[in-house]
């Protein structure tokens, strides 16, 4: 049990926890209480070992749970999640500098609504995996988001035997990234997509009873 002193958030479900390296603190986005939907922000000092009251201006997130949370450098982002009525695909960010929260519009080929996916940061980017959807629907995609533009990027699943080709493989189909907007891989990915998708349409001509 956690010596912590001060009010803590108190039962919490299926919210999200993440450590803000500057504040040295754990900002605990509070999705739900087991009973109702909440939109509410807590911060455990480390230092202090205390339950500290944090006030936020600007546009919070609306209240969910099972949604999934990154850092990336002093941001914090929410996102998805499932309110109790539906999934979400918003993109929620905190300032947490001037405890500003912001709902900003977000480009690129949006994940569709999903609630307890994985969202990891690396390297300045955020992979999201997985979630679940409508009628237990259950998400294996992968999608990248990059906060310096506030905008998903384009993945393009390599298929197996063109990894191993192009040396990538064996293993795993692996996920190549789409450069930014202009690059010469932007135009390869979408020739190539263009080549697979004319290819299916061959196929689909010619072997219809096979074709599911």
């Amino acid at each position: 049990k956690s010596t912590a002193s001060g009010t803590g958030p108190g039962p919490t479900n299926m919210g999200s926890a993440d450590y803000i390296p500057h504040m040295g603190a754990i900002l605990v986005f509070r999705g739900g209480n087991g009973r109702e939907y909440l939109s509410e922000l807590h911060c455990l000092d480390l230092a202090l070992d205390a339950w500290v009251g944090v006030s936020c201006t600007g546009d919070p997130p609306l209240p969910r749970a099972n949604h999934s949370s990154a850092v990336v450098g002093p941001h914090l982002f929410i996102h998805g999640g499932w309110d109790g009525h539906r999934r979400l695909s918003d993109m929620n960010v905190l300032d947490t500098r001037s405890m500003a929260w912001s709902r900003p519009a977000v480009g690129g080929p949006t994940p569709a609504p999903r609630a307890g996916m994985t969202f990891t940061s690396a390297r300045g980017l955020v992979y999201l995996f997985g979630g679940s959807g409508p009628s237990a629907k259950c998400f294996n995609d992968l999608h990248v988001f990059d906060p310096s533009t506030m905008r998903w990027r384009t993945v393009v699943t390599v298929p197996e035997a063109e990894a191993r080709r192009v040396g990538l493989g064996p293993g795993p189909p692996a996920a190549a990234v789409a450069g930014g907007a202009g690059s010469a891989d932007d135009g390869n990915a979408a020739r190539h997509q263009h080549r697979r998708r004319s290819h299916h349409h061959h196929l689909h001509h010619h072997h219809h009873h096979h074709h599911h």
